[in-house]
């Protein structure tokens, strides 16, 4: 059997320089330990607790080991798929806020229902599907950057699907405040 080079996006040579195990060596161990049959979560226990690694790295090893045994699909997480995309734009944070405000108002006859807007950085909502959406700002000088994160999806098509909304929406946005100056 060929060792993996790269599990869940992560090069073997990055885990063994972070944990001291390579891919091929954490798969082998969480075999024998009987991982196959347990939790997502007692995974990332069982590695934090017996290995010594951090949560990041626990949970990273977790999600590698239940890809490479067909436990998980990429892009899948506990509450189902996710999509993420981030951009930058050149405009400042607070008009970049009340741009993505407008633009949400308007999603929202499309089933987006905002449930908490904190900060002039944040927006979280839910959609008439049950998943979720997160967006969060950051800026600084005439620089920001919007990130949204929608989770709880059905399928690797819905996460195609979203990513490719958010794309489209994030353009359009970006292009209506180049206008702006």
């Amino acid at each position: 059997m060929t060792a993996p080079s790269k599990i869940a996006g992560v090069s073997s040579a990055a885990v063994e320089k972070a944990t001291g195990k390579n891919w091929q060596q954490w798969l082998t161990l969480l075999d024998k330990l009987g991982c196959g049959d347990m939790a997502h979560k007692s995974i990332a226990e069982l590695l934090r607790a017996q290995h010594q690694l951090d949560g990041w790295w626990a949970q990273m090893i977790t999600v590698g080991y239940e890809q490479s045994r067909g436990l998980r699909q990429a892009l899948e997480h506990a509450d189902g798929f996710a999509a993420s995309i981030s951009r930058r734009v050149n405009t400042k944070l607070g008009v970049l806020y009340e741009a993505f405000a407008q633009e949400t108002a308007r999603l929202e006859k499309e089933g987006i229902k905002v449930r908490r807007s904190a900060d002039g950085k944040t927006l979280r909502a839910r959609l008439d599907d049950g998943s979720q959406l997160e967006v969060a700002l950051a800026g600084s000088g005439g620089k920001s950057q919007v990130r949204v994160e929608h989770s709880g999806l059905k399928s690797a098509k819905d996460v195609k699907e979203s990513k490719a909304f958010w794309q489209l929406t994030l353009d359009e946005l970006q292009e209506k405040l180049s206008k702006l100056g």
